[in-house]
């Protein structure tokens, strides 16, 4: 019977609520930035479903358990692509020790010589196309451009990242306007789908 309890409980509003938040917070890691939002949450789903055997009624609820199996499901993922990132333990060189001949001549360091696309790699971003980057940034500054004067002047701090007291210091406002005007901001990113 608990297994049933389980295949039940992992569709209500409750575990579907939890797995997407989880989902959606893997997917902003840079490990994790090349993979489909809703692939991850198929692979929490997943996971609750091959532990659910385990879920035991005289321990906890039914939301206890999926919490606790999605929370170490996240740990667990996080973990293992660290562990593939370490490889086999291979020998690290810096990309700022290693010099390279220049074009005039004299060595530069390997990591001034690399691309913005290489860069991004090293960081562990995904690549985007340079017109869906183009695209990207018009959608936001259009959506930008719609906000009230207040917000306008947070979001262009906020995009250079200032802290919220510095911002609420520089514009002579409270820090509660300045949350409202993110609360405003982040409406609008949602309205036109820049954000979930």
């Amino acid at each position: 019977m608990s297994i049933q309890e389980v295949h039940t409980a992992v569709t209500s509003d409750y575990a579907q609520t939890l797995i997407r938040i989880k989902a959606g917070q893997l997917g902003r890691r840079p490990e994790f930035r090349g993979r489909d939002v809703e692939e991850l949450q198929q692979d929490l789903v997943l996971r609750v479903l091959q532990r659910a055997h385990t879920f035991n009624p005289d321990r906890g609820s039914v939301n206890t358990f999926i919490t606790r199996v999605v929370e170490t499901a996240v740990a667990k993922m996080c973990r293992d692509y660290g562990r593939i990132k370490r490889g086999a333990r291979l020998e690290m060189q810096s990309l700022e020790g290693s010099r390279i001949p220049g074009e005039d001549g004299v060595d530069v360091a390997l990591g001034e010589s690399l691309l913005e696309s290489d860069q991004g790699r090293r960081r562990g971003e995904a690549p985007v196309p340079e017109l869906d980057r183009l695209q990207a940034e018009m959608d936001f500054t259009e959506a930008l451009g719609s906000l009230s004067p207040q917000a306008s002047q947070v979001a262009r701090l906020l995009k250079v990242g200032t802290s919220m007291r510095a911002i609420a210091s520089q514009l002579g406002i409270s820090r509660r306007q300045v949350r409202w005007a993110i609360a405003e901001i982040r409406e609008r990113l949602r309205e036109t789908d820049l954000v979930d």
